[in-house]
């Protein structure tokens, strides 16, 4: 199955806006359980930390989804319980879930060369040596000889 953008716009606080995901599940029973493994691949278009330009991240995740049948379902909790009105299972909010926690805590350029070379000038400065040192207060240099 493929994932992309239509499949998050139906999530309105979705920080994914743009994908390209193949989603495979396959399915395991063992006696009244029901393993779900489910693996995404594929590129999510993210803003480079770095830079902020958009760039598409390659991405990998696999887990699984674990039902039961029981008396009454109940899909809040780790383990599925499926009561017997449900005929089907519904896997687009894990499928949504897994996809965000593909997504790394720093996103940035494999190569810093691809980076916005105008944002890079920025974070350098006018002159390319940082920020420009102020005159120290005169209440500091009285701290500095307590040492």
């Amino acid at each position: 199955m493929e994932v992309d953008s239509t499949f998050f716009s139906l999530f309105p606080l979705s920080e994914i806006q743009q994908a390209a995901l193949s989603v495979d599940v396959h399915f395991e029973q063992v006696g009244s359980q029901l393993n779900a493994q489910i693996t995404l691949d594929g590129t999510i278009e993210v803003a480079c930390d770095r830079c902020l330009g958009p760039f598409d991240l390659p991405v990998h995740f696999e887990d699984r989804v674990i039902a039961k049948l029981g008396e009454t379902t109940d899909l809040d909790s780790d383990v599925w319980i499926l009561g017997s009105e449900v005929h089907e299972l519904d896997l687009s909010q894990p499928i949504f879930e897994f996809a965000h926690l593909a997504l790394p805590t720093r996103r940035i350029h494999a190569n810093e060369a691809d980076c916005d070379p105008d944002m890079l000038d920025r974070l350098d400065g006018p002159e390319g040596g940082g920020d420009d040192e102020e005159p120290m207060d005169p209440r500091w240099n009285a701290l500095k000889e307590l040492k």
